[in-house]
């Protein structure tokens, strides 16, 4: 199955500047098509900044809505999946930063509340038999967990990397920064990781032998 980065290779340079042009104009089968192209890129990202479906369902709709507006002055200067990863990120950011203000301002106790959904389960899972069914998901929500409890700016990174597959070079043009802060971003998520997880490594290799 194509992946969602490998969405701009497929299509002809021809094909996409028709579809832009189409938004660009308003077309409502162009905008469709743009829409069912890019949106489970933009909409796995909100759900892994954001960390709860409902608002990642509300950002999507946003998301697009900005997109379509801007596309007007959008020139194409390099893949149309990484300019959406930069609008995708700073509106996720924007909402991010909403939260933490109105917290600030009517703070309460609140249980805390497990991501309902996670860009894992979207990825492939072979499932050899059903006894590994349930050690199978049990492993990709402890390293779900941990991931979702790296700071804001090591998990953007290794989410772009690990989860999407961009480039050094690509992660730089999204977060804006330079390859070799997004490269020690990576490097130190990679090391929390390491250490989050060691007693679960440690726990399943223990009641494997």
């Amino acid at each position: 199955m194509m992946n969602i980065r490998e969405q701009d290779e497929s299509k002809s340079i021809q094909e996409l500047d028709l579809m832009l042009e189409g938004c660009r104009k308003g077309e409502i089968q162009s905008q469709e098509s743009f829409y069912r192209a890019y949106s489970g890129l933009v909409y796995r990202l909100s759900v892994q900044i954001l960390k709860d479906r409902d608002s990642a369902d509300d950002a999507l709709q946003d998301i697009f809505i900005k997109v379509f507006r801007s596309l007007p002055e959008y020139r194409q200067t390099g893949k149309v999946s990484t300019w959406l990863y930069r609008v995708t990120l700073n509106h996720c950011r924007d909402v991010l930063r909403q939260k933490q203000r109105q917290k600030r301002r009517f703070w309460r106790p609140q249980p805390s509340e497990e991501p309902r959904e996670s860009p894992w389960e979207t990825l492939p899972d072979p499932r050899p038999g059903p006894d590994r069914e349930q050690e199978d998901d049990q492993i990709r929500q402890t390293i779900l967990k941990a991931v979702n409890s790296l700071p804001l700016d090591f998990r953007e990174a290794y989410y772009l990397k690990e989860f999407e597959g961009l480039s050094y070079e690509e992660i730089s043009n999204v977060l804006g920064c330079r390859m070799g802060t997004v490269k020690s971003r990576i490097f130190r998520a990679r090391e929390m990781l390491q250490v989050l997880l060691k007693d679960y490594y440690q726990e399943m290799m223990g009641n494997m032998k």
